[in-house]
């Protein structure tokens, strides 16, 4: 990835399927270099509104032969709203407003750093760019945020692009907490919206995605 902004602190984002599924010309970033997905299994439906998978899936495929690096990704479509200097609401005809969380595993990255840092803890979230250009937000101060665990006052600390500097996100908004805020804020303590795996150099991806799908607990796949 491009490093635009020198002043940004390390971090990363990872955005699953689900958004893929709303729209179809980000298909071929969303999935970055995250190499196979493990879910809540579903026979139809949106994926946006497939049920979460618990945190501990996590440690268990990390445990795995073959594993080079394992994320929790939240993406919750609903019920975040950002709120303007001025007291009126973020608003787009069409794209949803997304919250997602921040990941640390530089395998799994699929945001640009622009200006800023990495939030970090309760009282701080991220922009994309392109929002934060079009509704005014301006890094260092404190806005209010309307979450489905309340409404929060948080401070802007960073702006990114998602999959290249062009800001790829088709008009959504991206909202981005780091993952224990995420969760908390998100109403998903101890789960996750999916999980997002890198497979190592040289591992058989067929053998990897059996090899974790014979550890899945009933209800999940890969």
């Amino acid at each position: 990835a491009i490093v635009i902004g020198v002043s940004f602190v390390v971090g990363s984002f990872v955005i699953s399927d689900s958004l893929r599924s709303t729209f179809n010309s980000l298909a071929t970033n969303i999935e970055g270099t995250t190499d196979l997905t493990v879910r809540t299994s579903q026979d139809f439906g949106d994926n946006a509104l497939r049920p979460p998978i618990d945190q501990s899936n996590v440690d268990l495929v990390k445990k795995l032969d073959g594993v080079q690096a394992v994320e929790g990704t939240l993406n919750v479509f609903s019920g975040i709203t950002p709120i303007k200097a001025n007291g009126d609401p973020v608003k787009r005809n069409g794209p949803p407003i997304i919250g997602i969380n921040t990941v640390t595993s530089p395998e799994l990255n699929q945001l640009i750093p622009v200006d800023g840092r990495t939030p970090s803890g309760e009282g701080e979230f991220a922009l994309d760019v392109d929002a934060a250009k079009d509704f005014e937000f301006v890094v260092g101060d404190t806005y209010t945020v309307l979450l489905p665990a309340g409404s929060k006052q948080v401070k802007l600390v960073g702006t990114f692009a998602f999959s290249s500097a062009a800001n790829d996100t088709t008009g959504a908004v991206l909202v981005a907490f780091d993952t224990p805020a995420a969760q908390k804020f998100f109403s998903l303590e101890g789960r996750f919206s999916e999980i997002a795996i890198s497979v190592a150099k040289g591992a058989d991806l067929a053998e990897v995605q059996a090899r974790i799908a014979e550890k899945l607990p009933a209800g999940a796949e890969v």
